[in-house]
């Protein structure tokens, strides 16, 4: 795919070339391939790219504002009412910070979730003892991120390098068959001065 775009760039450039009398060099090749090639585009978008899955994954541990809100009401009769909000407070490590407020009113509420009128706080920290200890999703995330916003600029380069690589073969090949036509039409018109 890349030699075919390669090669219709080349013929875009011949009819320019043709139109002005001057000849593809090239170093011009190369610097247009540079330019408008569109993996030389997306190569120049990675740093971009590793940038943002870094700010995805640093996302994670943004606080969460938390709230639910169950009600039933039927023939003007309030059955319960039941509100919770709360805000989650992610860190680094295995522990999160919690803290919510409760509030539950209503004629038939079940015993279980009966709050003061004026409603019940809460204060929590949660660690992971088990399987998150060590590295749980959001920590493997980031760490991931990371290494491939290091990983990055070898990228960049890598890709420049195989598209100039082709780049330059696609103009040589291009160069040949150019000479090699300019040879066959002087031996073409020899041909017919002899005849």
């Amino acid at each position: 795919m890349m030699r075919i775009f390669g090669l219709l760039f080349l013929f875009s450039a011949m009819g320019i070339q043709g139109q002005n009398n001057q000849i593809l060099t090239r170093d011009a090749f190369v610097e247009q391939v540079k330019q408008h090639h569109p993996i030389a585009f997306a190569a120049g978008l990675m740093d971009k790219k590793a940038a943002a899955t870094v700010l995805q994954a640093r996302g994670a541990f943004d606080p969460a504002l938390q709230g639910k809100l169950n009600q039933k009401t039927f023939s003007g009769t309030q059955y319960f009412n039941l509100l919770e909000t709360g805000l989650l407070l992610p860190t680094r490590s295995p522990v999160e910070f919690s803290m919510g407020w409760e509030q539950n009113a209503g004629t038939f509420l079940n015993p279980e979730d009966k709050t003061p009128k004026a409603g019940l706080g809460n204060l929590g920290v949660g660690v992971n003892l088990g399987k998150g200890l060590l590295m749980d999703a959001r920590r493997a995330s980031l760490r991931q991120a990371l290494l491939l916003q290091d990983a990055a600029p070898f990228q960049i380069q890598s890709m420049l390098s195989d598209l100039l690589a082709q780049a330059e073969m696609d103009y040589w090949n291009w160069a040949l068959t150019k000479e090699k036509l300019a040879l066959y039409q002087e031996a073409s018109d020899l041909a017919f001065q002899r005849l």
